[in-house]
């Protein structure tokens, strides 16, 4: 009897073993992994912000300017709001998704899987005060 209790403890002990470690492996991956879903924002227009900094923070904005992320990700939202109604457009460039208002605000939502640039554009009207930002996750 003593060996089966025994048996039993040490199995005990090693599947808590395996447990906690798990638990500090995917603690871990998720603070430090190569790949993070923790989301981001970049306001890239009127000027590029650096990541997570000044986002939502109006500047004049050029009439007729276009504006582009200086590299690609996986987008959650793109969108671009303004003081003034103006034309306005936001994009993901090697995609279909689009949208465009006459007004102060347009949004799009997420690229899925697919990494991108996120576009924006004051398409009629002249300079406004207003931002482009998105949010992705790498």
């Amino acid at each position: 009897m003593k060996t089966l209790n025994s048996i039993r403890r040490r199995g005990a002990a090693v599947l808590m073993l395996v447990v906690a470690c798990s638990i500090v492996f995917a603690i871990g991956a998720g603070s430090g992994g190569a790949r993070s879903l923790a989301s981001h924002c970049t306001e890239y227009a009127p000027s590029l912000q650096p990541v997570d900094t000044n986002c939502g923070l109006y500047g004049t904005m050029a009439g007729t300017g276009y504006y582009q992320t200086p590299s690609t990700a996986l987008r959650d939202y793109n969108q671009e709001l303004t003081y003034a109604a103006r034309g306005l457009k936001v994009w993901y460039p090697s995609t279909s998704i689009s949208a465009t208002a006459n007004g102060t605000y347009v949004e799009i939502q997420s690229s899925g899987s697919t990494y991108v640039y996120a576009d924006c554009e004051i398409t009629s009207g002249g300079s406004v005060t207003g931002y482009c930002e998105t949010t992705w996750h790498n």
